[in-house]
Formats: C-alpha cells, structure tokens, sequence
C-alpha cells in the first residue's frame, strides 16, 4: 500500500501542477515535484501507520498528509526560486515574486497542502471502506482500487503526456501493474492456504467451529467478507511442554468455496483492469505515433 499510494501521489502531484502551470514556469520543478510527491507520499502512509498505532497521537496522524503536501510544494517552489536567479525574477499575477524567497517558499505550504487533501479523503476512504481493518487481506484490498486507478489513468494519459512527462507515466505504469500482479499473487497464495486448511494438510493449522473461542468475533477475517462460521486456529507443537498449544489465528466460512469466493472475484477485477490498461496503452501509444505521423 505504501509504494501504490507513492504512486497516487505523484499522479495527484502531476496533475495538479500541469494546471498551475508549473511545466512552462520550471520544467526541472516540476520533474522533482513529481518524483518528491511519490517519495513523500510514500513516507506518509508509513508515518500515519505509525501514528494510528499510538492513542495520544491518534488524533493528529492525518495531519501528515496535506503537511506531506505543504512540504512537496515548498520544494517546488524553492528549485523554481534557486532556478529564477540563474535567469530572472518572477513575478506572478497575484504579486508573488521571487524577489521575496521567504513568502515564494511558504507559499508552497498552501498550494501542496491543499490538493493533499484530497488524497486524505482518499487515504480515508481506502482505510475505512475499501479495507476494514483487521482482515489478513486488508493491504490486498486497497492496493487494488488505487493501484488499477493509477495504471488506466498512467496509460490514458500517455496520449496526451509532453515529453517530460512520459518517464515519470511510464514508470507510474509499470509500477502500478507490478502491484497488481503482486496481489494475483499473494491471493493465490492465499487461496492454496485454505485449500490446505480444509483438507487439513496442513498440520501447523486447524479448522474449529467458531463457538469453541468466546472471543472468536473479535478474530481478523482469513479473506474480508466472508461471513465468519469457523475459525483457523494456529497450532505449535513446541511452545507448551504440556502439550501443543493452539491460538486463535482468522475467521472464515465453514466450506471452502465460501471462504474464497472473495479471491475468485477479486482474480477476475485484476485480469480485466490489466486486460483494459493494455488496451487503452496500446490506444494511447497509437494516438501518439498517428499525431507524430501527421505532425
């Protein structure tokens, strides 16, 4: 989740600074925007992380995002800054100049810090509907919806990307696609582990009913929303002399089909978000080789 929402961020940063302009103002501010807005995005999924897991600071942890974003604009404006004086002093319709470094700089605290919050609201989103916390899926299922959100929009946008522009979509794209397959994996993987489970082949868990653990609806789900009936219960065979010892692992369904039905689903919506990022790859780089062959 934390490359992916790098990923998103540096698209967000894209998209936002080719409409303030800043491609025309400073090509090389708006390179290193990009690439700092994945870089921070990706240190603030981790600092959040960090933060939810401590109560006194439970209540500030979503500050880091648009902080995360004040920081990224502060940097583009300070590399558009140290450019200016290798050329001219800009001045700005609003009457912003580079004349004045301190308030060119802090001006970027706003003008990051407020698109970041629509990645907040994202982020939040993610966490609080895409991936209820405590299923052992829980990272596969928010990886899905940004990382295939940011491979179509990656490759629509090559049609319409300028030269400077192309690296940073293409390597949004591909790293995108990679998260993708990481999950085909990871759910495939999964789904053998259960598979095992029931057929009990593997002898480090157990199948039980759910009503044997008092506490069994306080269990994180195998796979996010199956209804839990059965419970996966761990087994170590050397951590009690008298005798092994068994641990509440997951929740699940009490037939298998049940239990990965969610996977199945999940396999089918990464096959065609990676079939359709082909197609509209493959439009994109023929839109562009038509403009060029025209052009």
């Amino acid at each position: 989740m934390t490359a992916v929402f790098g990923l998103f961020s540096a698209l967000l940063a894209l998209v936002v600074m080719r409409l303030l302009g800043t491609p025309e103002l400073n090509p090389v501010a708006y390179a290193v925007g990009i690439v700092y807005s994945a870089i921070v995005g990706m240190g603030t999924v981790r600092a959040l992380e960090r933060m939810r897991a401590k109560p006194r600071w439970g209540g500030l942890s979503w500050l880091v995002v648009p902080l995360g974003g004040g920081l990224v604009g502060m940097i583009v404006q300070t590399v558009v800054y140290d450019q200016s004086k290798l050329d001219r002093p800009i001045l700005l319709s609003t009457g912003l100049s580079t004349a004045e470094p301190l308030a060119w700089i802090l001006s970027g605290l706003p003008l990051g810090g407020i698109p970041a919050l629509f990645a907040m609201a994202v982020l939040g989103a993610a966490l609080r509907v895409v991936a209820p916390m405590g299923a052992h899926d829980s990272r596969e299922r928010m990886t899905v919806p940004f990382a295939g959100a940011c491979a179509l929009l990656a490759a629509g946008a090559l049609a319409f990307a300028t030269t400077i522009e192309l690296p940073a979509l293409m390597i949004v794209l591909v790293f995108a696609i990679a998260a993708l397959v990481q999950v085909l994996v990871s759910d495939r993987g999964r789904m053998r582990w259960l598979d095992r489970v029931f057929a009990g082949e593997d002898t480090s868990f157990e199948l039980v009913p759910l009503a044997r653990y008092p506490n069994a609806s306080d269990l994180p789900a195998a796979v996010a929303t199956v209804f839990p009936s059965a419970a996966i219960v761990r087994i170590d065979e050397t951590a009690a002399y008298r005798g092994s010892a068994r641990t509440p692992f997951a929740s699940t369904s009490s037939t298998l089909h049940e239990a990965v039905v969610p996977l199945l689903r999940r396999r089918l919506v990464l096959v065609a978000l990676m079939a359709t990022t082909a197609l509209v790859t493959s439009g994109a780089l023929a839109a562009r080789a038509f403009a060029a062959s025209i052009g």
